[in-house]
């Protein structure tokens, strides 16, 4: 998809993904999503704030308010350390050129293909392996003389959903079964009388729906479009970590014109409460109070159940629904980051799906996303299969 800006929306060109032929439509009002996007970056300078308060307490750097104003323990990079993230970041690019047998001196710096290896080998990173290898490669390409840079640096800003890398916390569900869904949603009222329990029944339907998760509400689009007769329904999420809105990779599109109508008006509301409270500054707080309240609520009709529900375990069953009907591609596309299943394949994982006729519809990846996410993914596969050897 090729993306440019004009001065009163985003002009996403080349839909080909879903429509099979070209078009231009503004249909994105870019200046609220730039709005949005600023309100996240004031929100997240105050936490910085906060974070250097605390450090320099704990460190005991200095005591009073004077010890606000300076640096504590966050550093800007030393030209030393940009000397070393300069170096690693030609390591990786030399590195990704010579295991794709690129040569060197073609003319083509090949930047989205670069980024596209990186995020294939962080399934084979730690965590911390991958943040200084991704420093230090997007602090080396950004003075490639390519036009295709800013894809590149969305493409790796893009946080990733790691919840489905990691092992599952000891006490969290990372599924929820059919029965509770629908006995939460039943009994949410009578456990609590606020305007939340009315809140966090449409995020259920929503995350369940959609695999949106709950961080990624901050920043969302619900896009209408006619097309003759029928209409089309697409939900754009955007990155908020992203400081390169607009560029392909910044966010991702799903289809939802298979949706019920209902399900697409919780999702309208859902995505318009996620926009109010993060321009209000609030978004944090709400969504700690409603995931507090789905945890009482699971509590309270499950007493003698081990595990709990939180929002993220709504993820989960989204994912695991859609893969009824899609591959790992396909479910990666949605999710909008590499997605590997790693459980055992035995008789107590034959099924983590509801039953068909539970599941309302499954969102429908961009035809780019799907085409990017193949190519990760067997990047991915050779490496795994290089190691083996």
């Amino acid at each position: 998809m090729i993306v440019s800006q004009e001065d009163d929306g985003l002009v996403l060109e080349g839909f080909s993904e879903f429509t099979g032929h070209t078009e231009s439509v503004t249909s994105l009002n870019l200046v609220r999503v730039r709005q949005v996007a600023a309100r996240i970056e004031q929100t997240k300078e105050k936490q910085r704030v906060r974070q250097r308060k605390s450090r320099l307490a704990a460190g005991k750097l200095q005591a009073g308010s004077v010890a606000v104003e300076l640096d504590g323990r966050i550093h800007d990079a030393s030209p030393e350390m940009l000397n070393v993230y300069r170096d690693r970041g030609a390591g990786l690019y030399f590195g990704y050129r010579w295991e794709e047998c690129i040569p060197a001196g073609d003319g083509d710096y090949c930047v989205v293909g670069f980024a596209e290896w990186l995020l294939s080998s962080r399934l084979l990173w730690s965590e911390g392996t991958w943040r200084s290898n991704r420093a230090a490669a997007t602090f080396y390409i950004r003075g490639f003389p390519d036009d295709r840079v800013d894809q590149a640096l969305a493409l790796l800003e893009f946080p990733g959903q790691r919840i489905l890398h990691r092992q599952d916390d000891d006490d969290v569900a990372c599924l929820m079964d059919r029965a509770h869904f629908q006995k939460i949603r039943d009994k949410l009222r009578l456990v609590s009388r606020s305007d939340y329990a009315v809140s966090l029944d449409d995020w259920m339907v929503a995350g369940v729906c959609t695999g949106v998760g709950p961080d990624e509400w901050m920043l969302t689009e619900l896009d209408l479009r006619a097309e003759g007769v029928d209409q089309r329904f697409l939900l754009h999420i955007f990155n908020t970590r992203s400081t390169h809105l607009g560029s392909d990779g910044s966010y991702r599109t799903l289809d939802l014109s298979e949706f019920p109508a209902d399900v697409l008006e919780i999702i309208r509301r859902v995505s318009d409460q996620g926009r109010e409270w993060t321009l209000a500054g609030e978004y944090a707080n709400r969504k700690s109070t409603l995931s507090k309240l789905l945890e009482l609520t699971s509590r309270e009709l499950f007493p003698h159940m081990r595990l709990r529900y939180t929002l993220d375990s709504l993820q989960h069953q989204s994912i695991a629904n859609a893969q009824t009907r899609w591959g790992h591609v396909e479910v990666s596309a949605v999710l909008g980051d590499a997605f590997i299943d790693r459980n055992l394949r035995n008789y107590a994982h034959r099924r983590r799906a509801w039953d068909d006729c539970y599941i309302t519809a499954i969102p429908k990846p961009s035809k780019e996303s799907v085409l990017r996410f193949r190519r990760i993914l067997k990047m991915y596969e050779d490496r795994k299969a290089l190691r083996a050897k």
